[in-house]
């Protein structure tokens, strides 16, 4: 049903500054022979080059439009108070654009000459048209070079009484400083003695991003949010699971929707997978009455949040140790993590422990349990791998234990390649060590895992540098710091290879006790089948790398894919390396440093 009742629709719109500029009769002969029209999301209103007959005013709702049929670059979004294909008609040309409604958009229709008439008929109104043409032109500008965060109305809904709405909004306030932030609750509303319909067509003509905060579903405040809510934040608390407005978030006016849980007691979090029972969020965030934690909900609601992402690569995964104290030192903060194979069980590891006391414990730990193994017990018949992934599996058991992804303080995803419908999966619920095995299971190396009959293997089969997951999981914004500790290119002018086309059983094993008189210089078999099974993933990854707004690749051919390292990260030239790289662009992060 429509937002108005049909008798109070044109004094509704005379509130908006277009039609405002009608005189009451021209406006009422106008709304005569328009048509008024709910659509659902998705509906199509029109397509490039199709002619223009008809021109949309946006009464409630939004279009998105996009320059190609099949709507898959979107160029801008025309928000309640808006018009859509007036540019066409003023030009006298076909349409430029496709658009189509996002959510239950309700409209008017206008047919083109009914349009060109009346506007051209009042130069006041065609002047206030044409200043509204101008704006969203300029954005549309702006938005293809600077603003990659497609959300502007973002709305917080206090869902448990003991949640303190002021402790956010205070915290946020202090966290905009610079940004084009705007904060609106009920009493905001109140003191601005304002009607809903003027008050949000003045919220939606400012440029930036609009935080909405919600204690009441139920009265007229909390229910235009949500209508025009583009993204919702759920608070809650552990307890609250039960108690979600599931209403709020599912039918067909569904927007993306986020979980914050709000805790009193520190970590270990538990039963987190509970409200995943209840509905799909897109994410959830685990937090605290603490300012970093406000700090970190802050820049995921406002596009800024900070993806850190670790690469594939073996027991050359030390260098990332070496890293992560570099970027802890750094004091910046770290939002979420994203990992591949081994990349994944360091990542899993920070998850827990954002503090570098506490991480080197369980490295060296963990490290120091697998180099006390004996490899040549793990050798299996090699007709699915050849080791029998025991000690993997074991190690992964023994520190992570049965506590699961979802339940980690700092959200986290890691990368598997799922060989039973050849595509690549992205976990960040289930068991730690079950979803790390899969990620690290490298194909022949390891056995693969199974899990509901689906086969899993290593994460680095589909991507080995997962940094455009992390953008599309930071909603193609915020900022991504990529550790990059893969093997450099083979054929490098340090790497001078040496051997004839036949290798003999005998010479190899000369050279490799360095017996042999011949001058052979051999790659591994395994550095050869890493690269020769990844050659085309190697390439995307690289130009996927170029999304990442700080990339801290050191070398790291020093290091052994094999065989795992452990000692004072310090040395580490990948240590010195991060601590320069990260001093280098240390002013992307000031305002969160300290």
């Amino acid at each position: 049903m429509f937002l108005f009742d049909h008798d109070e629709i044109i004094e509704q719109i005379k509130l908006y500054p277009i039609f405002n500029a009608f005189p009451i009769e021209a406006l009422k002969e106008f709304i005569a022979q328009s048509e008024f029209i709910e659509l659902p999301a998705g509906s199509i209103l029109f397509q490039i080059h199709e002619p223009c007959d008809y021109i949309y005013y946006t009464i409630d709702g939004y279009v998105e439009l996009f320059s190609s049929k099949t709507f898959d670059k979107k160029i801008a979004r025309v928000r309640s108070g808006g018009m859509v294909g007036e540019t066409s008609a003023l030009a006298n040309e076909p349409h430029a654009f496709s658009a189509r409604t996002n959510k239950i958009s309700q409209l008017i229709k206008m047919k083109k000459s009914v349009f060109m008439r009346f506007f051209t008929e009042n130069p006041q109104a065609l002047m206030q048209l044409s200043q509204s043409v101008a704006i969203r032109l300029r954005r549309m500008v702006m938005g293809f070079t600077t603003d990659r965060y497609p959300f502007k109305n973002v709305v917080i809904v206090n869902t448990f009484p003991n949640i303190s709405l002021q402790n956010f909004k205070y915290s946020f306030q202090e966290c905009i400083q610079q940004d084009n932030t705007h904060i609106y609750d009920k009493n905001f509303f109140i003191a601005s003695q304002l009607d809903i319909v003027p008050f949000f067509f003045e919220c939606e003509q400012k440029s930036g991003i609009n935080l909405f905060f919600v204690d009441d579903t139920t009265d007229v405040w909390g229910k235009t949010v949500l209508l025009h809510a583009e993204y919702i934040y759920l608070l809650t608390t552990e307890s609250g699971w039960d108690d979600l407005p599931l209403d709020l978030i599912d039918g067909e006016n569904s927007r993306p929707c986020d979980l914050v849980i709000f805790h009193e007691q520190p970590e270990p979090y538990q039963n987190t997978q509970r409200f995943y029972d209840r509905y799909p969020f897109k994410r959830h965030h685990h937090i605290r009455d603490e300012k970093s934690h406000y700090q970190r909900i802050y820049r995921f609601m406002t596009g800024q949040a900070i993806g850190l992402v670790l690469s594939a690569g073996g027991f050359r995964g030390y260098a990332h140790y070496g890293i992560i104290k570099a970027l802890l030192e750094s004091g910046i903060p770290i939002d979420c993590i994203g990992g591949c194979s081994f990349g994944a069980t360091i990542g899993a590891g920070l998850s827990e422990n954002l503090n570098w006391e506490r991480f080197k414990i369980v490295y060296q730990e963990s490290i120091g349990k697998f180099r006390g193994k004996k490899p040549l017990s793990s050798f299996t018949f090699p007709f699915t791998s050849i080791l029998d992934g025991k000690m993997i599996t074991s190690l992964l058991k023994e520190v992570f234990q049965h506590r699961r992804l979802e339940d980690l303080p700092v959200n986290f995803f890691c990368v598997t390649s799922n060989l039973s419908i050849r595509q690549k999966e992205l976990k960040n619920s289930g068991e730690i060590w079950e979803w790390l095995r899969a990620s690290v299971a490298v194909p022949g190396l390891f056995p693969p895992l199974e899990k509901e009959g689906h086969i899993y293997v290593d994460g680095a089969v589909c991507t080995s540098l997962p940094v455009q997951d992390m953008r599309e999981y930071l909603d193609g914004a915020g900022k991504i710091i990529s550790l990059d500790i893969r093997l450099p290119l083979l054929l490098k002018d340090k790497y001078k290879y040496s051997f004839p086309p036949v290798l003999p059983f005998l010479d190899v094993l000369a050279y490799k006790l360095g017996l042999s008189k011949k001058n052979y210089v051999l790659p591994s078999v395994l550095d050869i089948l890493l690269e020769s099974s990844s050659i085309e993933q190697h390439l995307s990854d690289d130009i996927a790398s170029k999304n990442a707004d700080i990339t801290i690749a050191p070398d790291t051919s020093s290091l052994s894919f094999a065989n795992p390292s452990i000692g004072d990260p310090e040395s580490l030239i990948a240590y010195t390396f991060a601590k320069e790289k990260l001093k280098e662009n240390q002013e992307m992060f000031k305002r969160w440093l300290g």
